[in-house]
């Protein structure tokens, strides 16, 4: 059969409006009224020979005769294949049953392909669009490929539906590119693709992968309200313009790697299982509110105040370098939120620099400081952030809980460094040190202390202490010092172990002044305020001595020789340090 002879009466009309310069449209009078029309490939099959189109003839037209073609409403038969030419074309409406082959092809003019169905593949790979490239409502049932093409124009594909792969790879679109309420079922790929104008991709939904990685967004990027049910990558993507991702809801949301210049970001209502924000660059002041189960941000770097609003999740910030000023922040929980929702947390800051950033409102239990830089300029607020008895806290049960242990804030790196890994699991890559940790519990606490926080400084301080004393050799003069310390007053820190330590010197210096070699009558003439021969009196002395330094002169009764000189004065000296630690401990205990 000739391709070049028209054998049907739509292929007849079309031949002549071609010639005509006009417009070929198809349809009924009903549907050219219906302004949603479009034909599915069911509704075509049953259409006759008056809108029934061969591809080989309608190559003939737009190759051999270069005519302008625009056909609405027709089925075309066969696979068109039109690689590498210069055409102006349009098929409005029309449905391609065989493989489109539009590779390399240039577009002169406006090419509407608006509610147009692609049964097969439909491939437009390095096609370049001199006008407007309108493909709204488009179904493209196979794959479509515009791989490397250029929209030079505005280029339209809001409510397309694209059931296979949706190839958009190094694609770059000059105009603004609309793919509002647009469906992708199959992978839709935008990787290395550039926007230099706007971008709306406002309600779309993705319900596989979704890779725009390597995208260049110089204009608006918009994917407000989009829904995305597969993995969504923008790794190494670069945004310069406004960005809006407000009530967009992600499975996974991969923003590695990408590069923010501007300011005008935002994020409200935006939902993720899962967010990485891993070496993430924001060059400009931005504020992000997130609501996900984890959120990744190691190595994330912040040149200017980042404020990020964090719901329910769990933030690894580890080798991220915030400015100062940033703030970091849990959103509040409120009553009518289900009980699955818990408050933000981080698990670890190791090795990011923290120097003027402010954690808001965030747990921090399990949380890692190790080598972090500018820790004593961290600002920690909010209430029940720190685990409160590390009994809480520790690997396993609870079990073993000492009653006279007071409860402390402590942090993970002590439990960590404390509680060797369980058995047949391996030891952690980066061990912690206890000489580490102390100078964790010192930065912590200077920064608490400049916030006015003396009870959490406290805490942080027998923290310190506690892992110099168990840092030190076992037999060095530190080890025994600090030992000494903590047994008789927990660090200065726990009165009643002052004030029982208190007591044992007073029994132990009673016992040593019923001695009556270290103690003698004294010369008659002095009245004593304790009478000497009472069998109470050596243990009265004693705690009399504890405050000697308001004990009148020649009042004790007795002269005091040998040993008992030596008793008296360690009784004078250790009473009155003990009860000022008494007092110190209880004066921070009634701080809390």
């Amino acid at each position: 059969m000739d391709p070049t002879t028209p054998t049907t009466a739509a292929e007849r009309a079309l031949f002549a409006a071609a010639h005509a310069g006009e417009e070929c449209d198809l349809r009924t009078a009903r549907e050219r009224t219906d302004q949603g029309w479009a034909p599915t490939a069911a509704d075509a099959a049953d259409w006759g020979e008056d809108r029934v189109v061969r591809a080989d003839f309608l190559r003939h037209l737009l190759v051999d005769q270069q005519l302008v073609v625009h056909l609405t409403g027709a089925r075309i038969d066969g696979n068109l294949d039109l690689s590498g030419q210069h055409l102006a074309l349009s098929l409005p409406g029309c449905v391609l049953t065989g493989a489109a082959g539009f590779d390399k092809v240039t577009f002169t003019g406006t090419a509407w392909f608006g509610g147009a169905t692609f049964t097969g593949v439909a491939g437009f790979n390095e096609a370049t669009f001199t006008g407007d490239a309108k493909f709204n409502e488009a179904t493209f049932t196979g794959d479509a490929m515009f791989g490397g093409a250029t929209f030079t124009g505005t280029a339209g594909f809001n409510e397309a539906t694209f059931t296979g792969i949706a190839w958009f790879g190094e694609a770059t679109f000059t105009g603004d590119a609309w793919f509002g309420e647009a469906t992708f079922t199959g992978t839709a790929w935008f990787g290395e693709a550039t926007f230099t104008g706007d971008a709306w991709f406002d309600e779309v939904t993705f319900t596989r992968r979704a890779k725009f990685g390597g995208a260049t967004f110089t204009g608006i990027a918009w994917f407000g309200e989009a829904t995305f049910t597969g993995k969504a990558e923008f790794d190494e993507a670069t945004f310069t313009g406004k960005a809006e991702f407000d009530e967009a809801t992600f499975e996974q949301l991969d923003w590695s790697g990408t590069w923010w210049s501007t300011s005008r970001v935002s994020t409200t209502g935006l939902a993720a299982k899962r967010f990485v924000l891993d070496r993430v660059v924001f060059e400009s002041p931005v504020r992000l509110d997130v609501k996900a189960d984890a959120v990744s941000a190691r190595g994330l770097r912040a040149a200017q105040r980042l404020h990020l609003v964090v719901a329910a999740a769990a933030m690894d910030l580890t080798d991220a370098d915030l400015a100062a000023g940033s703030l970091i922040e849990a959103a509040p929980v409120t009553a009518s939120d289900p009980p699955s929702v818990r408050r933000a947390s981080i698990s670890s800051l190791r090795r990011a620099h923290v120097a003027g950033v402010t954690l808001s409102g965030l747990a921090v239990r399990e949380c890692t400081f190790a080598a972090v830089d500018g820790l004593d300029g961290l600002v920690i607020t909010g209430t029940d952030v720190l685990a409160s008895n590390r009994d809480h806290t520790r690997r396993g049960s609870a079990r073993g809980r000492r009653w006279w242990r007071a409860d402390r804030r402590v942090i993970r790196d002590e439990l960590d460094a404390r509680t060797p890994a369980p058995t047949g699991q391996p030891e952690p890559a980066e061990p912690l040190s206890l000489r580490d940790v102390s100078a964790t519990y010192r930065a912590l606490r200077k920064a608490l202390e400049d916030n006015k926080d003396e009870p959490g400084a406290a805490d942080f301080y027998y923290g310190e202490m506690e892992m110099r004393r168990l840092a030190a050799p076992s037999w060095s003069v530190e080890r025994w010092l600090l030992t000494a310390y903590w047994l008789v007053s927990g660090y200065g820190l726990r009165a009643w172990r002052a004030l029982a330590t208190l007591l044992v010197v007073i029994a132990v210096a009673g016992w040593c002044f019923t001695n009556s070699a270290w103690v003698r009558p004294s010369p008659a003439g002095t009245t004593p305020v304790l009478d000497p021969d009472s069998r109470v009196w050596p243990w009265a002395f004693a705690a009399q001595e504890t405050v000697a330094l308001f004990r009148p002169a020649g009042t004790i009764g007795v002269t005091l020789v040998g040993a008992g000189v030596a008793v008296d004065l360690a009784v004078r000296i250790l009473g009155p340090a003990l009860l000022a630690l008494a007092v110190l401990a209880i004066r921070n205990r009634t701080k809390r």
